[in-house]
């Protein structure tokens, strides 16, 4: 009797599309539903053979990654900058080259040991600059997929 009960609110359940019976279904079959994420920009972490060095004022701090719209780097504490804070001038020097712009604090967020890391979103890019950082990435993408 009880199993004719458990079928019956299964049946009800089902014809009714409730979350749970959607994915007790879709765990019966095995199937998983595909969701499709787009990055806009994929983050590259900095290869240690192509350091990033992130220069603000007169403090240079050591990037974690880069991508073509920003890049995220160690900083001390989490009260270093401020959210939304405009930095007028930030430079990246890779090697021998030298990019700056400006950037726009996204966020500061606990990282290990003790540290953290900032994201810094660029703006007012010159073509110059996007150049020399659409270079950079390609060497560390390539260097990264070929290992």
């Amino acid at each position: 009797m009880e199993e004719k009960n458990q079928k019956k609110m299964t049946d009800k359940a089902k014809t009714k599309r409730s979350p749970s019976a959607h994915l007790s279904q879709k765990s019966k079959d095995n199937s998983l539903e595909i969701l499709k994420v787009t990055r806009d920009s994929y983050r590259v972490p900095v290869d240690p053979s192509y350091p990033i060095q992130v220069k603000i004022g007169n403090r240079n701090y050591d990037a974690v990654n880069v991508a073509r719209k920003g890049v995220g780097f160690l900083v001390p504490n989490s009260n270093v900058f401020l959210q939304d804070e405009t930095l007028k001038s930030v430079m990246l020097i890779c090697q021998d080259n030298k990019i700056t712009m400006e950037g726009r604090v996204i966020h500061i967020s606990p990282h290990e040991f003790g540290k953290f890391i900032c994201g810094i979103e660029f703006i007012n890019l010159d073509a110059k600059a996007i150049s020399r950082l659409r270079e950079y990435l390609e060497k560390c993408r390539i260097n990264l997929f070929s290992k």
